[in-house]
């Protein structure tokens, strides 16, 4: 049938069932049954369930029933989602042609099954669709399940593994892709098989062994037959070689000695050490063979004696000249390590534990600065004698805490914290205990660098206790009495402001009545001497008219 005409009949049969949905029903009429597949929607009041009134097939009424095509299409996998081919439903499936008519207008027998993405190459080409085209090969989860609800024929489901068609012989063992060995030619035709692809590549005289002795079949299950399986361990030579040495005579893995070109090339190898009861690790891995097999006088080299490899002593000399014997005996092993001498592995932790604890600014001493070496070629210094701070710093104060130094050491003010925080009782170690703001002032403040010695030295011992030892007398000496000024009759500690003088008794001019009253400043009036403003606090005339005036008495 011209594919113009049905579609004009189609077109034609729309135009009817328009005119059947406006007139009685009595008036409709069907353009013809539909095929078996769809036979349950025949009837006139069905019609719209695939109809759209006035208009042709829609293919999203199709898709609204035919949920395994909407999830190709969707996946864009499959003939259907092809550009070429995807177009309205309607181009090329027809309805409306009989019970036992097919609703497809493509011939099977003219497919391009490329179009698929499954081309039909070897022996595929030569099979019919019905050998393919069938249930029990089908794996799409969706049309399965329309299937088991509704039997009918369908060309979907499919997959392009082989696994799902064909059985594996091999049972997983080569994995998934069977046209890694094997060709759509013929099973037996197998392809150049790419060996170092696997995890046993083949060298030496293994290339040239034929696969069959190596790959055994795998024996039946079921009357089945498997093929060849790879072996089911190949870490070593013995699933294929049987070992010509005596059992126990040599350890450790035939590659040890041996490798694929062949077993006459052991000689050719270096000795692999651990195989004996001393393995070599570390900086011994270096070490000249002749280092520990000493040759004996006279003797050839294959006639070395070994040397005992007890103690780490046996070989290396004790560089503590045995500061640890009593601790470790001569094993070194709790301090060093075969990679290298050092670093020492003795670790802080293990330092907690000895008679001397690091704290404070000790723990990021480095070692060497408290283990000094001796003079050259003596041994380090591990056994510290002397616990005393002097021991390992200098006296920066020279001698002035000789006494503190003797009794309690530097820790009497120091910690290990740090030099500058310090704990000094100044009250109870000085004839000068810090009150009032004598107490937030920084040591530095009073405790000057001596000039005159080498730089770092701080003079604390003989300071002088009076004020004017360190303070300006703000008052020319007019406080002076037997050329000494006794700040403290009128300034406390707390503060050169809070005066305690009493004007009464320390002056010998009474503020009484409305003197009382009066500010310091009108009668101690500021003055200038050689350029330097003061204020006059003595002497000051004590008569009335010196700061009163006389009023006119006319």
């Amino acid at each position: 049938m011209n594919r113009g005409r049905v579609q004009t009949g189609y077109v034609l049969a729309v135009a009817l069932l328009t005119f059947m949905v406006k007139t009685p029903s009595s008036a409709q009429f069907s353009p013809g049954p539909l095929s078996a597949a769809h036979s349950r929607l025949e009837g006139p009041t069905n019609c719209t369930t695939c109809h759209e009134v006035g208009k042709e097939i829609a293919g999203s009424k199709c898709l609204e029933c035919h949920r395994e095509i909407r999830g190709l299409l969707e996946r864009k996998t499959g003939y259907h989602a092809v550009s070429a081919i995807r177009q309205e439903c309607i181009a090329c499936h027809k309805e409306h042609l009989g019970v036992d008519a097919k609703t497809y207008l493509f011939d099977p027998e003219k497919f391009d099954h490329d179009l698929t993405g499954f081309t039909l190459s070897g022996k595929h080409g030569k099979i019919s669709c019905a050998d393919c085209h069938i249930g029990k090969f089908i794996r799409d989860p969706l049309v399965k399940d329309l299937l088991a609800k509704d039997s009918w024929q369908t060309y979907l489901g499919l997959v392009s593994r082989c696994a799902d068609c064909h059985a594996d012989v091999h049972k997983g063992k080569f994995g998934p892709e069977c046209s890694t060995c094997h060709r759509s030619s013929g099973w037996k035709e197998v392809g150049s098989f790419d060996h170092s692809r696997t995890k046993f590549q083949l060298v030496g005289k293994h290339a040239g062994v034929s696969c069959d002795k190596c790959h055994k079949p795998g024996g039946a299950e079921g009357g089945k037959k498997f093929g060849p399986m790879p072996p089911e361990t190949y870490t070593d030579c013995t699933p294929c070689h049987a070992s010509p040495h005596r059992a126990g005579a040599v350890n450790g893995a035939c590659t040890t000695c041996h490798d694929a070109a062949g077993w006459k090339k052991s000689l050719e190898k270096p000795f692999d050490h651990g195989r004996t009861r001393y393995p070599l690790e570390g900086a011994h891995a270096k070490v000249k063979c002749l280092s520990c097999h000493a040759m004996a006088p006279g003797r050839t080299f294959d006639a070395v004696f070994l040397r005992s490899f007890g103690r780490c002593a046996d070989c290396h000399e004790d560089r503590h000249d045995g500061a640890f014997v009593k601790s470790y005996g001569n094993d070194c092993a709790p301090c060093h390590t075969v990679r290298a001498y050092s670093p020492s592995t003795f670790t802080f932790g293990r330092h907690q534990k000895t008679s001397w604890p690091l704290t404070g600014g000790h723990m990021a001493t480095l070692c060497i600065d408290c283990h000094r070496k001796g003079p050259a070629g003596m041994p380090w210094n591990f056994r510290m004698k002397d616990p005393r701070c002097e021991a390992c710093h200098a006296d920066v104060h020279k001698g002035q805490f000789a006494p503190q130094m003797k009794q309690g050491g530097c820790s009497s003010c120091h910690s290990t914290a740090g030099w500058k925080g310090t704990a000094f009782a100044h009250d109870k170690l000085t004839s000068f205990p810090l009150e009032g703001k004598h107490a937030a002032i920084r040591c530095e403040a009073c405790h000057k660098e001596i000039t005159s010695r080498p730089a770092g030295e701080v003079k604390y011992k003989k300071l002088p206790a009076t004020c004017e030892s360190c303070h300006k007398d703000e008052h020319r000496g007019q406080f002076a009495a037997a050329g000494k000024t006794e700040c403290a009759r009128c300034h406390p500690a707390a503060g050169w402001t809070r005066l305690i003088f009493d004007h009464d008794k320390q002056s010998g001019f009474s503020l009484s009545g409305a003197h009382a009253r009066v500010k310091c400043a009108a009668c101690h009036l500021r003055e200038t001497a050689d350029g330097v403003q003061f204020t006059r606090y003595k002497p000051l005339a004590a008569a009335c008219e010196s700061c009163h005036q006389k009023k006119d008495s006319r």
